[in-house]
Protein backbone atom coordinates (compact mmCIF):
# COMPACT_ATOMS: atom_id res chain seq x y z
CA UNK A 1 0.00 0.00 0.00
CA UNK A 2 1.39 3.24 -0.52
CA UNK A 3 2.94 5.14 2.22
CA UNK A 4 0.19 7.39 3.00
CA UNK A 5 -2.04 5.23 3.03
CA UNK A 6 -0.09 3.01 6.08
CA UNK A 7 0.16 6.35 7.88
CA UNK A 8 -3.82 7.61 7.90
CA UNK A 9 -4.37 4.01 9.31
CA UNK A 10 -1.72 4.50 11.89
CA UNK A 11 -3.27 7.73 12.94
CA UNK A 12 -6.98 5.98 13.60
CA UNK A 13 -5.32 3.19 16.04
CA UNK A 14 -4.13 3.26 19.85
CA UNK A 15 -0.15 3.32 19.03
CA UNK A 16 1.89 6.01 20.31
CA UNK A 17 1.67 9.24 18.23
CA UNK A 18 5.41 10.03 17.90
CA UNK A 19 5.89 6.88 15.63
CA UNK A 20 2.85 7.21 13.69
CA UNK A 21 4.43 10.53 12.56
CA UNK A 22 8.03 9.56 12.94
CA UNK A 23 7.41 8.09 9.09
CA UNK A 24 7.38 11.43 7.60
CA UNK A 25 11.28 12.13 9.52
CA UNK A 26 12.77 8.59 9.00
CA UNK A 27 14.94 8.70 5.67
CA UNK A 28 14.63 4.95 5.65
CA UNK A 29 11.93 2.19 5.61
CA UNK A 30 11.48 1.12 9.33
CA UNK A 31 8.42 0.52 11.13
CA UNK A 32 7.89 0.27 15.06
CA UNK A 33 5.92 -2.94 15.73
CA UNK A 34 5.62 -3.93 19.31
CA UNK A 35 5.68 -8.18 19.25
CA UNK A 36 6.03 -7.73 23.00
CA UNK A 37 4.89 -7.38 26.68
CA UNK A 38 5.19 -3.46 27.39
CA UNK A 39 5.61 -3.08 31.26
CA UNK A 40 2.31 -4.45 32.38
CA UNK A 41 0.76 -4.83 29.15
CA UNK A 42 -0.11 -8.02 27.76
CA UNK A 43 2.20 -8.64 24.47
CA UNK A 44 -0.27 -7.66 21.25
CA UNK A 45 -1.72 -10.64 19.16
CA UNK A 46 -2.57 -11.41 15.99
CA UNK A 47 -6.46 -10.02 14.83
CA UNK A 48 -6.63 -10.36 11.09
CA UNK A 49 -5.26 -10.49 8.07
CA UNK A 50 -6.73 -7.26 5.36
CA UNK A 51 -6.55 -9.12 1.89
CA UNK A 52 -5.09 -7.76 -1.32
CA UNK A 53 -5.90 -8.32 -4.69
CA UNK A 54 -2.28 -6.33 -5.25
CA UNK A 55 0.61 -8.59 -5.35
CA UNK A 56 3.28 -7.47 -7.14
CA UNK A 57 5.94 -6.91 -4.88
CA UNK A 58 8.84 -8.94 -3.40
CA UNK A 59 7.88 -10.27 -0.22
CA UNK A 60 10.14 -10.63 3.00
CA UNK A 61 10.76 -14.11 3.88
CA UNK A 62 12.90 -12.53 7.38
CA UNK A 63 9.15 -10.70 8.21
CA UNK A 64 6.82 -13.80 7.14
CA UNK A 65 8.81 -16.10 9.10
CA UNK A 66 8.76 -13.56 12.70
CA UNK A 67 5.29 -13.15 12.18
CA UNK A 68 4.15 -16.69 11.49
CA UNK A 69 6.22 -17.68 14.83
CA UNK A 70 3.68 -15.12 16.49
CA UNK A 71 0.57 -16.82 14.75
CA UNK A 72 -0.27 -14.85 11.69
CA UNK A 73 -1.13 -17.32 9.21
CA UNK A 74 1.27 -16.52 5.54
CA UNK A 75 0.40 -16.99 2.12
CA UNK A 76 2.75 -19.11 0.16
CA UNK A 77 2.15 -17.43 -3.33
CA UNK A 78 3.79 -14.70 -4.85
CA UNK A 79 7.31 -13.22 -4.84
CA UNK A 80 9.85 -13.79 -2.22
CA UNK A 81 13.11 -12.44 -1.19
CA UNK A 82 15.93 -14.58 0.53
CA UNK A 83 16.38 -13.02 3.41
CA UNK A 84 16.69 -15.00 6.34
CA UNK A 85 18.09 -12.29 8.84
CA UNK A 86 15.76 -9.62 10.48
CA UNK A 87 17.27 -6.79 12.80
CA UNK A 88 15.08 -5.79 16.03
CA UNK A 89 15.75 -3.21 18.14
CA UNK A 90 15.70 -3.01 21.68
CA UNK A 91 14.94 0.76 23.26
CA UNK A 92 12.83 1.88 26.31
CA UNK A 93 10.10 4.37 26.01
CA UNK A 94 9.74 7.88 27.46
CA UNK A 95 6.72 6.96 28.94
CA UNK A 96 8.44 4.06 30.97
CA UNK A 97 5.21 1.98 31.05
CA UNK A 98 5.31 -0.62 34.30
Amino acid sequence: MPLISAYNIQKTTSCDMAFVHSVKYLKTKEWVLRWNKKGSRPAPYFFTKVPSKVDKRIKSSAHAKFLEKLGAPISKGGSWDRCKKLGIVKYTTANRIV
